[in-house]
């Protein structure tokens, strides 16, 4: 039996509200200094940059080296969390 659009619009309703009650996407806690953080993270502590913007960043000599394991990148928080705060420009994006 088709649906009448009466009922199409209260069930696309309900689906809408559904989605708006999902908990707010929590804020990651910063990590500890001596954490291990896989690239995509460190990405969005860093304000999610863009791939190029990344790349650069990693071509700078002062930029953490990281470890490579099993083909996936891997920073140490203490270094990369020293160099954010020793850029100006990444401190003023930030405050």
């Amino acid at each position: 039996m088709a649906k009448s659009n009466r009922q199409r619009r209260k069930s696309a309703v309900a689906k809408r509200d559904r989605k708006s009650r999902r908990p707010a996407l929590l804020k990651e806690q910063l990590p500890g200094r001596n954490d291990w953080l896989a690239q995509p993270k460190a990405r969005r502590l860093l304000g999610d940059p863009s791939a190029v913007t990344w790349w650069r960043w990693r071509q700078k000599p002062e930029f953490p080296k990281p470890r490579v394991i099993n083909g996936r990148l891997y920073f140490a928080w203490g270094p990369l969390a020293d160099w954010w705060a020793s850029n100006p420009d990444h401190r003023a994006a930030t405050a």
